[in-house]
């Protein structure tokens, strides 16, 4: 089972290693679903989006680590079955992009708001893919913003 991405049934699971792995899922996936507009398959069958969403998913679970988060799951299994042709996509990205508000856009404001991108930075693990994709979406909320006001 633990070949498919499932956790150890030997090892007791601990509540912070799942709710970890869901945070850095939505840590890497909200902010490129901002930059990329909400387009799901600019996720998944562009190269250089796939190359940042695993490069951001490395160094969230190097935070993570850093913190002795033990994961209870690969936080990107999901992405690597929607990669595999073995799931499909989740439909609710599309908010993403189309300007709509709520919590996962609120923590792509800015360095300062992003908690993975703070610890990195506290704990002297570096995050410079993150650092950079957070700053996207901040412009890229800001500009959202300002096509809805006018």
């Amino acid at each position: 089972m633990t070949k498919s991405g499932l956790p150890d049934p030997r090892r007791p699971p601990t509540a912070a290693g799942a709710i970890w792995g869901k945070f850095i899922f939505n840590s890497v996936m909200n902010p490129i679903g901002a930059v990329v507009q909400g387009v799901n398959a600019a996720r998944y069958d562009v190269p250089e989006m796939r190359a940042l969403i695993d490069a951001m998913a490395a160094e969230c679970i190097r935070v993570a680590e850093a913190l002795g988060i033990r994961l209870e799951f690969d936080p990107m299994y999901l992405v690597k079955k929607i990669r595999a042709g073995e799931s499909r996509s989740p439909q609710h990205a599309r908010s993403m992009g189309a300007g709509h508000r709520g919590r996962a856009r609120d923590r792509a404001r800015g360095d300062d708001r992003c908690y993975i991108v703070k610890k990195a930075k506290v704990l002297g693990v570096p995050a410079p893919v993150t650092r950079a994709i957070y700053r996207m979406a901040k412009g890229v909320e800001y500009a959202a913003r300002e096509a809805r006001e006018g």
